[in-house]
């Protein structure tokens, strides 16, 4: 018997304390991150700090820095995850043979019924609300570079970077091209998401995801066929 393939009480229990800390910390994060989002519905940006979310969360001062470097950060956690969810579901798709616009057109769709889409909308909505009373330039810029450096990393790892699809690969990389592309989009879809803050009116039920769910897909057809106006309507779909 291989010892290196066999298995053992005290290598299966230390695999099973090692499962359990790192599902204790992705829930102790997910804690964290839905106290942020309330307290952003009830106070708005800036009006409160990384101690009244630990308190609202149950934890510690201390465990809510472990998990994030600000309050900035943990308001962008939602985002994140979708970037990256947004990210597993499109790289495989274009691998397929799929042009850029229809891998998002998928994913965004199949993440439109998530809790994690459910809550950006709810950070849109607080954006909103910031946009029109007053600015934060340090959270705005956060954010702005966080989403940025997300889609030049799934840009990167994609054989097929181009917007339409028939662009080769560059394995050396150009980032500038990577770059203003990843801008590119990510200013497309904060202002298809501020959009829907406008004029949803606080709603963040189904029909109004799938509405937010169109228009950025809108934004990013417009962007992907080169601003030619004006672009087909999104058809609304239920989620698969």
């Amino acid at each position: 018997m291989d010892p290196q393939n066999s298995s053992s009480p005290l290598r299966d229990s230390a695999s099973q304390r090692s499962t359990g800390r790192t599902a204790q910390k992705a829930a102790t994060r997910a804690a964290i991150s839905a106290a942020v989002i309330d307290l952003l519905e009830e106070r708005g940006f800036g009006n409160f700090t990384a101690e009244d979310a630990a308190t609202a969360a149950g934890v510690s001062r201390r465990t809510f820095f472990n998990h994030f470097g600000s309050v900035e950060e943990a308001c962008y956690s939602y985002t994140s995850d979708l970037m990256e969810q947004l990210h597993e579901r499109m790289v495989p798709l274009i691998h397929q043979g799929m042009t850029y616009l229809q891998a998002h057109e998928i994913a965004s769709r199949d993440l439109r019924s998530t809790e994690t889409f459910r809550n950006v909308a709810r950070s849109a909505l607080s954006w909103e609300r910031m946009r029109q009373t007053s600015s934060n330039p340090r959270y705005a810029q956060l954010t702005w570079d966080r989403a940025v450096k997300s889609v030049q990393h799934m840009l990167a790892e994609l054989e097929r970077p181009g917007l339409d699809g028939d662009v080769e690969a560059d394995p050396q990389g150009q980032e500038e091209q990577r770059i203003f592309l990843a801008s590119s989009l990510v200013a497309a879809w904060g202002t298809a998401y501020l959009r829907w803050a406008a004029t949803c009116e606080g709603d963040t039920g189904p029909e109004s995801m799938q509405q937010l769910e169109r228009l950025v897909t809108l934004a990013t057809r417009l962007l992907m066929q080169g601003n030619t106006w004006p672009v087909p309507q999104p058809e609304l779909q239920a989620s698969s």
